[in-house]
């Protein structure tokens, strides 16, 4: 079944975000270029890493969260709001073989890979065209549990927040 077009202006929001970590160069150059890197983005859920078969290693996940504002800009006659909200991210990438067995050097790697990734979406933010990013927080970084590393391997994972709209959401 095909995905439904984006209408909601939450929904827009999160194809654009889906849009940028699929252009981050970054990204592309693990998932076989600007033809393929999309189709290792995915919204709320990735494939069941149990299932077997290739997993599409790196791989990210948007999520939605609760937070979705319409915030007042002009009162009167007018009455303007203006959306925001914030979206979540999970990034997950294999730990290279040359680093298997030097945890140091692996988080290392995984870091450069996913601030990377990170880095070339804010730098996109700027564009009028893309998501109005006003803040990336990554919220913790970890090596995916042991039961899966006789099926996929070793791995890693970051996951953060993306805060979003053309005022700073209400964030001190």
């Amino acid at each position: 079944m095909a995905i439904p077009a984006a209408t909601s202006i939450n929904a827009i929001a999160a194809e654009q975000l889906r849009a940028m970590f699929a252009a981050s160069s970054t990204f592309q150059s693990e998932t076989g270029g600007a033809g393929s890197a999309a189709d290792h983005v995915y919204f709320e859920s990735i494939p069941d890493p149990m299932a077997g078969g290739v997993y599409p290693f790196p791989v990210i996940a948007i999520g939605f969260t609760e937070d979705y504002r319409q915030r007042l800009i002009a009162g009167g006659g007018q009455n303007q709001l203006r959306p925001s909200g914030t979206l979540t991210y999970s990034l997950m990438r294999k730990t290279p073989a040359a680093y298997i067995d030097n945890n140091a050097a692996a988080v290392m790697d995984f870091w450069n890979f996913a601030g990377g990734v990170l880095d070339d979406v804010a730098e996109m933010a700027a564009d009028d065209d893309n998501l109005s990013i006003v803040e990336i927080s990554n919220i913790d970084t970890f090596e995916a549990d042991a039961k899966y590393w006789d099926t996929l391997g070793k791995f890693w994972i970051a996951n953060g927040l993306v805060f979003w709209g053309d005022v700073f959401a209400g964030r001190t």
